[in-house]
């Protein structure tokens, strides 16, 4: 009986170690998983303030171009407009400076005529040293040229307005993505 009873005591102490060593892996198991969600729950934080930054920079990076589009949407309106009349009536002093920006200048105006826009000094004080000629330059495209550069004007105007309405629909999104990451940011 008694080696029953010590048996019995054994196993129970056995038992009992496991149950406490059962535990201890237990609970050593749950505070890692625990550190783990801290360490994630910082690094996730650190990103979506990282994002938040990088999210305000694009935003201003965003208006800053709808502002441009809406420039150029003007410079091409205005653009349009002379194109549209009779080239007997074109101010070509207002071709020279607002094509400035353009791409195919080169068919349509004498380039030693834009030089002139350039002038540091006669333009100083005036958004990138430009400025429009006190004088009509004449323009030294043919009438064909001068037909595929209105063409070309038009298609612009459409392209300018389409990217512009694009942009407004991303800044939207990106103003969306911002409030909804500082709200995040908030609850924690």
């Amino acid at each position: 009986m008694n080696e029953n009873k010590t048996t019995k005591s054994y196993f129970g102490k056995y038992l009992f170690e496991f149950l406490i060593l059962f535990l201890a892996v237990t609970l050593g198991f749950f505070a890692e998983n625990y550190r783990e969600s801290l360490v994630e729950r910082k690094t996730e934080r650190m990103y979506l303030e990282s994002l938040l930054d990088d999210l305000g920079q694009d935003t201003l990076k965003i208006d800053f171009s709808i502002q441009s589009k809406e420039t150029k949407e003007r410079y091409f309106d205005t653009l349009y407009t002379i194109l549209y009349r009779s080239p007997k009536s074109w101010p070509t002093r207002k071709l020279y400076f607002i094509s400035r920006f353009l791409l195919i200048i080169g068919k349509v105006f004498q380039g030693k005529e834009l030089a002139f826009l350039f002038d540091p000094i006669k333009y100083k004080g005036r958004p990138y040293s430009m400025g429009e000629p006190d004088w009509d330059p004449p323009l030294i495209g043919t009438e064909k040229e001068l037909d595929e550069y209105f063409y070309w004007a038009s298609n612009e105007i459409f392209i300018e307005r389409n990217l512009k309405v694009l942009l407004k629909k991303l800044r939207i999104s990106a103003k969306e993505l911002i409030r909804d990451i500082t709200i995040e940011l908030e609850k924690e």
